[in-house]
């Protein structure tokens, strides 16, 4: 049922509401000129004051980066920077994980896993990728003459006070290459703790795979896995 204003014929759904804007209905000559004092306070409470942080110039005491923020931004640069000694990683996204989950992941952490990670997984040319993106990467470096071999090694890095080991993706000519779509908490330690008289190069991010992966598309098809894999798993 609607309900319509003897002033200004504006139509309501019910009645309570038809009866607050009769009360101050600009058309009606009695209307009211002020509400009542429960009002103003229910307005004041509406308002949400934020409180104006102040921003000073910091520097960390790791990196030596120097820029202005506010202490909270200090701060949890400074816990989670990469060249802390101590760092913490930062704090997970989702749901939480158990420790006894914790334990397991680490254990089975580290080496060369098929299946590991997401992504369209599968051979080709006899090399395991476990992504498109590794794909892409892997055909261009073949068709432009690199001999790519598969990288088995195993890597000791040191990340929370705790023995970590990883395995990078390929090597081209004694050089090892790691791809990744983003850069997450444990990278930093893993390029610090790579042996000085290897050299690794880390492939990351949509810019730095953007010519490799426009190659394979502009030749194959924008899905090209589909056709290159040799066998998917």
């Amino acid at each position: 049922m609607e309900y319509c204003c003897n002033f200004c014929k504006k139509i309501f759904g019910n009645k309570g509401a038809l009866s607050s804007h009769i009360a101050f209905c600009d058309k009606n000559p009695d209307k009211r000129t002020k509400r009542s004092p429960h009002y103003y306070e229910a307005q004041k409470n509406k308002v949400c004051k934020k409180p104006v942080l102040k921003k000073e110039m910091r520097i960390c005491p790791f990196c030596k980066k120097t820029w202005e923020t506010v202490n909270f931004g200090y701060t949890v640069h400074v816990q989670h920077c990469s060249e802390n000694p101590n760092r913490t990683d930062a704090p997970s996204k989702g749901r939480h994980i158990s420790d006894e989950t914790r334990k397991k992941l680490k254990a089975n952490s580290g080496g060369y896993r098929k299946n590991a990670g997401r992504g369209k997984r599968g051979h080709y040319k006899g090399l395991y990728c476990m992504s498109s993106w590794e794909l892409a990467w892997v055909v261009y470096q073949l068709e432009h003459g690199s001999n790519v071999q598969q990288c088995k090694e195993r890597f000791e890095y040191i990340m929370n006070n705790e023995i970590h080991h990883y395995t990078p993706d390929f090597i081209i000519d004694g050089v090892y290459y790691e791809i990744k779509n983003w850069h997450r908490p444990d990278t930093d330690f893993k390029i610090s703790s790579f042996p000085k008289e290897k050299k690794l190069i880390l492939v990351e991010g949509k810019d730095a795979m953007k010519p490799y992966i426009e190659y394979v598309s502009n030749k194959y098809g924008e899905e090209f896995w589909k056709s290159l894999y040799e066998s998917e798993d």
